[in-house]
């Protein structure tokens, strides 16, 4: 009876040894399958940056190019024009108040080539900082003279990633260019704010709002913006009524502001 005993023990401890080393064998098994899925994740997520980065730089860069080509037919070629024609009466009759006009306007127009010239660096945004280059489009709209733009800045201590900070503008241009579209707005208001660990974007109008059923026909700009967001790990929302005007929301977590990619 001992000896069965013994025997019932050993395959019992045998069979208890087995299922340890199986529990571990499983638990390494799926640790490694995680952790290359983990490493998948990480790399389409890379890619992923890397592709919409890319993207981004083409649309500013298509962008600029835009407002150049506005700027030299609106004011540059407008000032210089006008000068012109200010210069030619001085020579005839040598009027003084027409030499002070002219110079202000040769004036005005240099001052606006040496902006078209710094747009013209595809790395001005990172050159000037996101919030001086969010106000350069700020004032770039308000030169139109048909609404009023403001930029509420409440400053932020986190360091952005320079592909995150790219991105970001691109959002609040995208949301910028909509509202002086779309929206019949006479004024807009761009706020930055630090709150917590968390750094939120907002762009608001006072225009006639989006459509009752802009959430079923999102256009390509909206999709654009609401990807570039979810790409940053952050948070999109939307408040919108009719003739009550628009809210964009851009929520970061500070956590996320820096790709670990």
């Amino acid at each position: 009876m001992e000896a069965n005993d013994f025997v019932f023990a050993i395959i019992v401890s045998t069979i208890i040894l087995i299922m340890i080393v199986g529990f571990f064998v499983v638990f390494f098994v799926l640790y490694q399958k995680r952790q290359k899925e983990s490493l998948l994740k990480q790399a389409k997520l890379k890619e992923a940056f890397s592709v919409e980065l890319m993207n981004t730089q083409i649309e500013l860069k298509e962008e600029v190019f835009k407002q150049i080509s506005q700027e030299i037919h609106d004011n540059v070629g407008q000032s210089l024009t006008f000068a012109k024609m200010q210069l030619n009466y001085i020579q005839s009759d040598g009027d003084k108040e027409k030499a002070v006009s002219a110079k202000e306007l040769i004036t005005r127009s240099l001052s606006d080539l040496r902006d078209l010239s710094k747009s013209l660096n595809g790395t001005y945004i990172l050159n000037e900082g996101l919030e001086n280059a969010i106000q350069r489009e700020l004032n770039y709209i308000k030169r139109t003279g048909e609404m009023k733009c403001e930029l509420r800045n409440g400053h932020f201590t986190f360091q952005l990633d320079e592909g995150v900070e790219i991105i970001l503008f691109r959002c609040v241009q995208e949301c910028l260019s909509n509202a002086v579209k779309y929206s019949q707005a006479s004024e807009i208001i761009v706020t930055i704010e630090q709150i917590d660990d968390r750094l939120l974007f907002t762009i608001a109008d006072n225009g006639v709002g989006l459509p009752e059923d802009w959430r079923e026909n999102t256009g390509v700009g909206m999709v654009s913006l609401k990807k570039r967001v979810e790409l940053l790990q952050g948070e999109l929302n939307i408040d919108s009524k009719p003739q009550k005007g628009t809210k964009i929301s851009i929520n970061l977590p500070a956590i996320n502001l820096e790709p670990t990619l």
